[in-house]
């Protein structure tokens, strides 16, 4: 019974539930990225494979003063893009030489790309449970999950199982948290509080 404006829609669709607008610092951007271009999040490992965690996804970059930002991004996900996200950051903070970058595309309105990336199994298993997740894409990652696991996980369990992953990601954390921490500073020193 709800009148649907432009303002409802999402890519002349309707927004779907479970999308929300997340912010990430540890993306690697590149260097003339601009809101409203497409990208893909990548994954790359230190031993050269390279894994799409989130695909064609437009890009908002806040600004603060009228300055953009260089190190954040908004990015609207759904429920499970946003486990995917969470996953493979923990990973990437594990592992010396990982890198999560953005991938800005040349033409986005003809280029498209599909997700590479597999998420752990506790990750598959919390999205079991999750109510958030819609269950159309919980199939997909499921059936994928199923065909594609030991092509995609055992590489990415490999690097993931070093000594030091532990520390890596503490540290990580601990940098991401400061960096969140710096920007919200700067903001709130341009808003003059």
């Amino acid at each position: 019974g709800t009148v649907v404006t432009s303002d409802l829609t999402y890519e002349n669709e309707l927004v779907a539930q479970d999308v929300r607008k997340q912010e990430y610092n540890v993306i690697a951007l590149p260097s003339q990225i601009e809101t409203g271009d497409y990208i893909d999040i990548r994954l790359r490992l230190p031993n050269g494979l390279d894994y799409i965690v989130v695909a064609h996804k437009e890009v908002t970059v806040p600004t603060i003063s009228d300055i953009a930002s260089d190190s954040c991004i908004w990015v609207d996900l759904s429920e499970v893009e946003t486990l995917n996200m969470s996953a493979a950051i923990v990973e990437a903070f594990r592992m010396n030489g990982a890198k999560l970058y953005a991938n800005r595309y040349v033409e986005a309105g003809m280029q498209s790309a599909t997700v590479t990336y597999l998420p752990s199994d506790e990750i598959i298993a919390l999205m079991e449970k999750d109510p958030n997740a819609l269950q159309q894409a919980k199939n997909e990652l499921f059936a994928r999950t199923r065909t594609e696991k030991s092509l995609i996980r055992n590489p990415i369990n490999k690097a993931v199982q070093n000594e030091d992953s532990d520390d890596n990601l503490m540290d990580k954390v601990q940098t991401e948290i400061q960096g969140l921490q710096e920007e919200r500073e700067q903001y709130l020193e341009s808003l003059g509080l």
